[in-house]
């Protein structure tokens, strides 16, 4: 009798199990729909957008752990910078707390630097771009698979413009990751795995037993 209770258990189990793969996979559908959304109005709003890279896979990266971050209540109750303790820890703060090792604007520059090699593209007007990569990612709260017309290869050169836009893009993604975002979240799991000295377990002296 008890053998087959536990059998007629199962399918209610399934059922659950069903119901729970189908409530997760509606959530991932929520989220891109409010990401695909989110990405019409920007557009909308900017008209100067000319690209959304999607094809970085460093940026892609960065948008999916700082998600992973943002989505765990149970370790982010409380959403300011572990770092600096002074403002929330979101896109724009990140890049440029002023705890991280390298700052934006070095990033940016070395990257630029590291383009202009390559392409053998001569840039013009570089403050004006590092300028333009705050302003668009941080003052007016771009995504970062953006691309504006600001914010495109610094050349006279049009075609060259066009041509190597996503080449410097990519590079300046991959290069935000490893120097900053990379770095900054290594630092926050120091300070967070170091144990407070209110906490630390202090073993009781051992009294030694008198010699009769």
């Amino acid at each position: 009798m008890e053998q087959s209770d536990q059998q007629g258990s199962h399918p209610n189990k399934k059922v659950d199990q069903n119901k729970t793969n189908s409530e997760q996979i509606m959530g991932i559908e929520k989220k891109i729909l409010i990401t695909a959304l989110l990405l019409i109005i920007t557009i909308a709003r900017y008209k100067s957008v000319i690209k959304i890279n999607t094809n970085c896979s460093e940026l892609v990266r960065i948008i999916e752990q700082d998600a992973e971050i943002k989505g765990d209540p149970n370790k982010y109750k409380d959403p300011t910078c572990k770092l600096c303790r002074k403002e929330v820890d979101d896109q724009q703060h990140w890049m440029i707390c002023p705890e991280n090792e390298v700052s934006l604007k070095e990033v940016t520059e070395a990257t630029l630097n590291e383009v202009e090699k390559k392409t053998e593209c001569q840039m013009v007007m570089v403050g004006t771009y590092q300028k333009k990569v705050y302003e668009t990612y941080i003052a007016k709260k771009l995504p970062l698979m953006i691309i504006t017309e600001e914010v495109k290869y610094p050349t006279i050169r049009l075609r060259d413009a066009i041509q190597y836009t996503p080449l410097l893009h990519n590079k300046l993604m991959e290069n935000i990751r490893k120097q900053i975002w990379l770095k900054n979240r290594a630092e926050i799991k120091k300070k967070e795995g170091a144990t407070p000295i209110s906490n630390q377990i202090t073993k009781p002296p051992v009294e030694k037993k008198k010699q009769s």
